[in-house]
């Protein structure tokens, strides 16, 4: 399964929620919730978060770590992550729900505050199963 989030330009004050965040991120975390609990056997999932505003860093790092904390995908071997922003916690936390995993993909991660080194040391270390690993275009901000 492959979900895609697009946003467009960041925001206008009316186009906002009372938590400021756009109103493009708000559901997407139940919808991902929902989406999971209708296929419980799910065995792939691609995330796609592409042209969100970077300058609205802190909702867009948010929408992984919303994710990381469902604890909802029990069968999910092949994880694709496109597009994201995201912190050097909520990928390792991400990775250490998912220990059957056996393929990884990342592309166009930014780490907007930490460094790669901690999801590398895990990627390496902490998943006996994965056999497949492609990352490309990373970046880290700070």
């Amino acid at each position: 399964m492959s979900l895609s989030h697009h946003a467009e330009p960041l925001a206008t004050t009316e186009e906002t929620g009372d938590d400021g965040q756009p109103q493009a991120f708000h559901g997407y975390t139940e919808d991902v919730s929902r989406l999971s609990s209708l296929c419980p056997q799910l065995r792939a999932l691609e995330l796609h978060w592409y042209k969100i505003d970077h300058r609205a860093h802190a909702q867009g790092e948010s929408l992984l770590a919303d994710i990381v904390s469902l604890d909802e995908f029990p069968r999910l071997q092949n994880c694709g992550l496109f597009g994201i922003l995201t912190n050097e916690r909520a990928l390792p936390s991400l990775l250490a729900k998912l220990p059957q995993l056996s393929h990884f993909e990342m592309e166009e991660i930014m780490i907007t505050s930490g460094k790669f080194r901690p999801v590398l040391d895990y990627l390496t270390g902490c998943l006996p199963n994965l056999i497949y690993l492609h990352l490309e275009d990373l970046w880290e901000t700070g």
